[in-house]
């Protein structure tokens, strides 16, 4: 990820849950020695979470990719974090998937660019210029206080094996863990000392006085006492997530079905509860104040007796805590969430919508809307809610002025924004889902949906089912003018308007088209299914790519050589009018919309709320 210094309006309308990382500081007060517990080791904003924002609430920066495309929702993004750790107040560091790491500077979150593309599950340091990170295949990447780099692992582990926990007590003394056993202990130089197990092992801790522990699946727990790493038995035959602790006789391991064993010194004593789904991460403050965190938004207090459960405020999972200072703990997990406790009191540093984003629309940079399984509006402020009503998901929109928006979705659903507060539901005589709708501005348009349900708009406000000629599902539909149009669907149905009536067209396909957009009627593109991509010439549809692992959900453009195509797994294609290359977007979440004011502002929009930009 690169940073570009350009502050973005903070979200603090818009909460999401967040997830947890562990990270923590066995003594509160020697802040190079802030521990990475749980699962992945991971921390995240330090202190109050205070500074630049208003309200407490972190400025943040914008977070991009290299190419360009940076994250307005969720904030300051959405990709999962995984690992966290903090040197000090205003020196945090939180990694996550496709390698993304986020620094806090006691301002706000920057995205700054690791060099790695694999996710990044784990991160801890021995000092603000001593930061480690490491990954799925064999990822390990090293901050030496002015940038990242990669390092190699030589023989020591598999290029295929992934790396899952962190933790240390020194430059030269720290532990890695991970897939099938793994043990790395680097002493300056690596060595790889033999496992007494060979299941997963996912997190690690390490006490002052050099003993270690490491937990992992089935049961797995391993304790190194100094020399010799030995298998420990019968404590809990859970798969374990996490391991923290204060002190060789204040160690807590914690995994699946709410499974907690707590180690005094000379004993283990279990403890358990099964509503709590399953435990991501842990921190050790004391030996009374534990605090745990899991699936779904679990939160869970620990006193050394008994497990006490607290509001979960989402349903996302935790992945991980860290120890800030005092009683104060951060969590970080899934879609980029963070949160602060400080005791029983919790504030999320994150914030953006969790909804996924299905259509997007507007009429200018300053008036954009995402629609979907909720309604955003973005007035160049930021990103706002607008409710529209009705509980329906909505698949298709478009916007003809800023007071004259239609929506269309489940059930037959057709909604028409008129200005203000007010969205009107428009009787559309039928309840087949709707998944497309197009408008030509002057009173016409088009409304597709399942079983090839075709809509045309007479006398300006009254939608009347006309014959398409098929009755595979539709998708999509766009038109150049009130005389053309053309709509796709399922198996590669594309059906065509001459101005007459609707009649299918020779497909080049059977595989399923999800987007259709273009400049004229001579030249149109539709995407689908395996990375379809079919252009409309002269002599007819034909075949620009097909036979891809990813599959493509909508497609939009400025002009014949400015296009985008956007589909699963973060997949995003631009073409130039020669060549369609992929761009990298620095996320995995699925786009289902793209959409743009002109040529240099280009929104999508996708699942788990994600929403990112490229301006020019």
């Amino acid at each position: 990820m690169t940073l570009l210094k350009r502050f973005l309006p903070t979200l603090a309308a818009l909460v999401i849950s967040a997830l947890a990382v562990a990270c923590g500081d066995d003594s509160g007060a020697d802040p190079t020695t802030h521990d990475a517990g749980g699962s992945s080791g991971q921390g995240g904003q330090a202190g109050s979470g205070g500074g630049a924002g208003a309200g407490g609430q972190p400025v943040s920066y914008e977070v991009c990719s290299s190419d360009a495309w940076c994250w307005e929702s969720p904030q300051p993004q959405g990709n999962d974090l995984f690992g966290a750790w903090a040197s000090a107040d205003n020196d945090v560091w939180l990694v996550g998937a496709r390698g993304v790491a986020l620094h806090y500077d006691g301002v706000g979150w920057q995205g700054v660019q690791t060099g790695a593309t694999e996710s990044l599950r784990a991160v801890w340091g021995s000092a603000a210029n001593d930061v480690w990170a490491v990954g799925d295949s064999a990822t390990v990447v090293h901050y030496d206080g002015t940038k990242w780099q990669p390092v190699s692992l030589g023989d020591s582990a598999s290029a295929s094996q992934d790396l899952l926990g962190i933790y240390g007590r020194g430059k030269d003394n720290f532990h890695i863990v991970g897939e099938g056993g793994l043990i790395l202990h680097y002493t300056g130089d690596w060595n790889t000392p033999t496992s007494p197990t060979t299941q997963t092992l996912r997190g690690v801790w390490v006490a002052e006085t050099g003993q270690a522990w490491a937990v992992g699946d089935a049961g797995a727990l391993v304790i190194y006492d100094g020399t010799n790493y030995n298998l420990g038995t019968g404590v809990l035959p859970n798969y374990l997530r996490a391991v923290h602790g204060t002190a060789p006789d204040n160690v807590i391991i914690a995994g699946d079905n709410g499974a907690v064993a707590h180690f005094n010194g000379t004993k283990w004593s279990t403890y358990k509860d099964t509503p709590a789904g399953g435990f991501k991460a842990v921190v050790a403050i004391s030996a009374t104040e534990v605090r745990l965190f899991g699936v779904f938004g679990a939160s869970y207090t620990f006193d050394g007796t008994a497990l006490t459960s607290h509001p979960r405020g989402n349903e996302f999972h935790y992945h991980a805590a860290t120890l800030l200072k005092g009683s104060e703990v951060l969590a970080v997990g899934e879609a980029g969430l963070v949160a602060r406790w400080d005791g029983s009191a919790r504030a999320f540093l994150s914030s953006g919508t969790t909804g996924t984003h299905l259509a997007l629309t507007g009429v200018a940079a300053d008036n954009v809307w995402a629609l979907g399984d909720d309604s955003l509006i973005n007035q160049g402020g930021g990103w706002q809610p607008k409710d529209t009503g009705s509980a329906r998901a909505l698949y298709g929109a478009q916007a003809l002025g800023p007071s004259d928006v239609w929506a269309v979705g489940t059930g037959g659903t057709i909604l028409h924004y008129t200005g203000g507060l007010q969205w009107d539901a428009v009787d559309s005589g039928t309840k087949e889902w709707l998944r497309g709708v197009w408008l030509d501005g002057q009173g016409s348009g088009w409304v597709v949906g399942t079983k090839g349900t075709v809509l045309g708009l007479i006398n300006k406000t009254a939608w009347t089912k006309v014959p398409g000629g098929t009755t595979a599902d539709l998708t999509a539909v766009w038109g150049p003018d009130s005389s053309s149009a053309f709509a796709v669907g399922t198996q590669g149905v594309i059906i065509e308007f001459d101005g007459t009536k609707w009649a299918p067209a020779v497909s080049p396909t059977k595989e399923s088209l999800r987007g259709v957009w273009g400049t004229s009627a001579s030249q149109v593109w539709a995407v689908g299914t395996g990375g379809t991509i079919l252009e409309r010439q002269a002599s007819g549809w034909v075949v620009v790519q097909e036979g891809e692992a990813y599959s493509l959900n909508d497609v939009w453009g400025s002009a014949a050589k400015d296009v985008f195509a956007v589909g699963t797994g973060g997949t995003l294609l631009h073409y130039d009018g020669s060549t369609w290359t992929q761009q990298d977007c620095g996320t995995d979440r699925t786009f289902h919309a793209v959409w743009g004011a002109d040529a240099a502002n280009v929104w999508v929009g996708g699942e788990k709320g994600a929403i990112l930009s490229k301006r020019q």
